[in-house]
C-alpha cells in the first residue's frame, strides 16, 4: 500500500515516482489550530518514504508552514531530491 501511495497517478506522493527507484511512502498534514471552526491555523506536512529497492535507505521530513506552500505535497518533491 505504501508503494501504491507513489505509483498510482492519483496518491499523494505520486511526484515521488522516479526512474531507478521503487520509493514508498507516507504523506501527512498536522493542522495546527484552536478548534475544528479555525481556518487560520497553521499546517506542518510529512513525508516518509523508503526504497524498496534498497529498504536501508529511509528518509522521514518534516517542513513547518506549508499551508498556502503545497502542504505534503512541498515535502515530498524535497524528499525524493535526496534520492536522485
Amino acid at each position: 500500500m505504501l508503494r501504491q501511495v507513489v505509483a498510482d497517478p492519483s496518491g499523494t506522493a505520486h511526484a515521488a515516482n522516479i526512474s531507478g527507484a521503487q520509493l514508498a511512502g507516507k504523506t501527512g498534514t498536522a493542522e495546527l489550530k484552536k478548534s475544528q471552526k479555525d481556518q487560520n491555523g497553521k499546517e506542518n506536512g510529512f513525508f516518509v518514504v523508503y526504497d524498496e529497492k534498497n529498504p536501508n535507505m529511509l528518509v522521514a521530513m518534516l517542513i513547518e508552514d506549508v499551508k498556502h506552500r503545497g502542504g505534503s505535497g512541498l515535502v515530498v518533491n524535497k524528499a525524493v531530491n535526496l534520492f536522485r
